[in-house]
């Protein structure tokens, strides 16, 4: 278990990262919370990477659309609040689209 957790760390493997805490016992899931920030800002700086769309030089780059409940489903947020306070931290823009 430790080495399947120790690759998807090093392959920068958020979803089978998660999966994983999903199904460890209390002491593994205890060991592997040290990760889970540097796992979640890893994902979060690989999806702007690949869903932002591509931009001509010297433009800024065009904001892209990820919705908030994938995100907290994906990155194991407890819940909506906890994921836009992790998300605006990294410096990261949430925008509410149904105003």
């Amino acid at each position: 278990f430790a080495i399947e957790v120790w690759r998807s760390i090093k392959s920068d493997n958020y979803i089978k990262f998660f999966r994983l805490l999903l199904k460890a016992s209390l002491l593994q899931a205890c060991l592997m919370h040290r990760y889970v920030s540097e796992v979640r800002f890893t994902a979060l700086k690989k999806m702007c990477k690949s869903y932002a769309a591509p931009s001509k030089p010297g433009l800024n780059s065009i904001p892209s659309i990820y919705p908030i409940d994938i995100l907290t489903d994906q990155l194991l947020f407890e819940n909506y609040d906890e994921t836009i306070s992790f998300v605006q931290h990294c410096g990261l823009e949430i925008e509410d689209i149904n105003n």
